[in-house]
């Protein structure tokens, strides 16, 4: 197997980006009851995330994943994705918020496989839907007063650490 990454990184003041590439050569290669099976399946997979800052008090992120078709032992996996959206609105108090999300936009969050084997009797498919769609509206307050400060306590172990130095 062998696998090759990228990662991109991009930032500026009102738009952050993450971009990762993956990529994964995989082969299979077995005797059973005197069948030779060689199996070979090149494969990627890119996730993708942008934060935006629309204004003081909004701001919104998008997130996804793309994944190609790949094998899994004799399966072969179909191709699937994801994409999720989400903005925050802040409130003047600065302590409350709404939070909007939605998760698995389009619904492509699936998976498929199938094993298609004829000269080894073997033919098996198989679905799973994650029901990952969902639309989110939450509301946060933070209670207490931010002004107050926190004494930092020392453990004994920092003390004595300070000791030996």
């Amino acid at each position: 197997m062998r696998l090759i990454a990228f990662y991109f990184k991009f930032k500026n003041d009102w738009w952050k980006m993450q971009n990762n590439f993956t990529w994964v050569r995989n082969q299979l290669k077995t005797d059973y009851e005197d069948i030779i099976l060689d199996i070979r399946r090149e494969n990627y997979r890119i996730n993708s995330s942008h934060s935006l800052t629309i204004s003081k008090r909004v701001s919104g992120k998008v997130s996804g994943f793309y994944r190609s078709k790949s094998n899994s032992g004799l399966y072969e996996r179909r191709p699937s994705g994801r994409l999720d959206i989400g903005m925050q609105w802040k409130l003047k108090n600065e302590n409350s918020r709404f939070n909007l999300n939605v998760t698995d936009l389009l619904k492509t969050n699936k998976l498929k496989s199938v094993a298609d084997q004829p000269e080894l009797n073997i033919y098996t498919r198989w679905y799973l839907d994650f029901e990952s769609r969902a639309i989110r509206l939450t509301f946060t307050h933070r209670f207490g007063n931010e002004a107050i400060n926190v004494r930092k306590r020392k453990t004994a172990s920092e003390t004595e650490q300070r000791r030996v130095n």
